[in-house]
């Protein structure tokens, strides 16, 4: 399986599933509306330039995030698909590895 084609599946699913998914989560809401009130607390107690910085860093952290969260799902697919490989019966009983 091509890695180019595996990349583009992947950040397909990966934005449209988690999307859906994420909206209709009570906790995950939750947590956004916490992260949002905290921020803005901490955004009105800072000068320009702390803001700027901080929000340098978020931008960083998230970028980081993001690769992470991108990595894990495919991960995810490639173990799914060495799961369903070793279930046929020229796999039976061996699980396979998926380019590392």
């Amino acid at each position: 399986m091509s890695e180019d084609f595996l990349e583009m599946i992947t950040e397909v699913l990966l934005s449209e599933r988690l999307g859906k998914g994420l909206e209709k989560d009570a906790r995950y809401k939750a947590a956004i509306s916490e992260e949002e009130r905290l921020y803005e607390l901490l955004d009105n107690s800072l000068n320009e330039e702390q803001q700027n910085m901080l929000k340098n860093y978020f931008d960083a952290t998230n970028s980081r995030e993001s690769i992470v969260e991108s990595f894990v799902y495919k991960q995810g697919m490639k173990d799914l698909l060495s799961l369903f490989r070793s279930l046929t019966p020229e796999g039976e009983g061996k699980l396979l590895r998926i380019s590392e």
